[in-house]
């Protein structure tokens, strides 16, 4: 039988148990073994894993490796462990289904189980690579079209982010039926850009956004039939994809506007926030065009709290309009701009509008207004 006997840097350590902690701290499959994190020390590669059936996180780190094997211990006491040593160097040597923490000034010994109940998915050999972006761009991609995604039972083929190739572009879509984020992303020629479009699960979005480092490493996605796998130097994450069709939503975008108001991105935010202490259960805010088109009026009433209204410098191209929105649906799309200035574009009460930034081309964020 072999043991593992390694030796490695307590930083390390902690960065792998982190991202393990992501997808375990997310499992709901009730099965006691998933609240494990498998160690693996094979061909000198030392692996940390977890899996919650959903996703599976592969964090490999350097270190000294004195003896091959593997062995899951319980992912809470271990990161509870390596966040609070004091060494930086951490030696881990196995005993059976024992594991020893040892450093300088500290032993542990934690209890194991066998390898053998652990769920392993494989990393298919057909995988094929379909393009390959920085961490922190994917981050942003991520985190601006999740937000207009819910967990559907009714319809599980919007329970996710859409991810197509369009030509030069790979786009990324989030929808809830109420509103929707569209980002493209443009890849280099060389990479390949041919593939079937595919459906990530919104638990597996999250658990990547927790897991992806905010940095300028590149990663590389793979697909094969019912998964994709994330790849950087360090990490390899493998996600189940939904089975079904994404709607087709090119029909709903709006191409032209019978108004556009452009205005202070923050200010909206802030003035949408205000303004919602008196919407209510409903949610609703109405946003309407001022007297003489010189300001965005953004107001909410209950007849048991009372009303009040904000007013933001505008500039308006079009004629006057009211309509009615779900205030946070207003600020999640507001939320996911960075510039200064944003532009609303809207048709009429009952026909979806959308939030643009002059200096963000590549992100379209929609919203159904609530009809009256």
């Amino acid at each position: 039988t072999k043991y593992l006997n390694i030796i490695i840097l307590r930083s390390k350590l902690v960065e792998a148990i982190n991202s393990c902690g992501v997808v375990v701290s997310n499992d709901s499959s009730g099965l006691p073994i998933l609240k494990n994190v498998l160690i693996r020390v094979f061909e000198g590669k030392i692996s940390f894993i977890a899996t919650n059936l959903e996703i599976i996180a592969d964090v490999s780190v350097t270190g000294k490796v004195v003896s091959e094997g593997e062995i899951t211990v319980p992912c809470l006491v271990f990161s509870n462990i390596a966040k609070n040593l004091s060494s930086e160097r951490v030696s881990l040597e196995q005993d059976g289904l024992k594991l020893k923490v040892l450093t300088d000034n500290y032993e542990a010994v934690v209890y194991g189980q066998s390898v053998d109940d652990f769920p392993v998915i494989k990393e298919s050999a057909g995988a094929v690579k379909v393009f390959s972006a920085s961490n922190s761009v994917l981050r942003n991609i991520f985190a601006s079209t999740v937000i207009a995604v819910q967990l559907s039972e009714l319809r599980p083929e919007i329970s996710g982010v859409y991810v197509y190739n369009n030509g030069g572009q790979v786009v990324f879509v989030g929808t809830d039926s109420f509103r929707l984020a569209e980002r493209s992303l443009n890849i280099e020629a060389d990479d390949s850009c041919d593939f079937p479009g595919f459906i990530m699960p919104i638990k597996s979005v999250g658990d990547i956004l927790r897991i992806l480092p905010e940095n300028d490493e590149e990663t590389s996605f793979f697909i094969d039939d019912n998964q994709v796998i994330l790849k950087n130097q360090t990490q390899k994450i493998i996600s189940r994809l939904i089975d079904g069709n994404f709607p087709d939503y090119k029909q709903i975008l709006p191409s032209e506007f019978a108004h556009e108001v452009r205005i202070n991105r923050q200010e909206f935010l802030n003035a949408v926030k205000l303004v919602s202490s008196f919407s209510g259960k409903t949610s609703d805010v109405l946003v309407k065009i001022g007297e003489g088109k010189k300001f965005l009026e953004i107001s909410s009433s209950n007849s048991a709290l009372g009303e009040n209204v904000y007013k933001i410098p505008a500039k308006v191209d079009g004629s006057v309009f009211t309509i009615a929105f779900n205030w946070r649906y207003i600020a999640d799309g507001l939320k996911v701009y960075r510039g200064d200035e944003v532009v609303l574009g809207v048709n009429n009460a009952d026909k979806p509008a959308t939030i643009k930034s002059p200096t963000e081309p590549f992100l379209v964020y929609i919203v159904m207004p609530i009809r009256s």
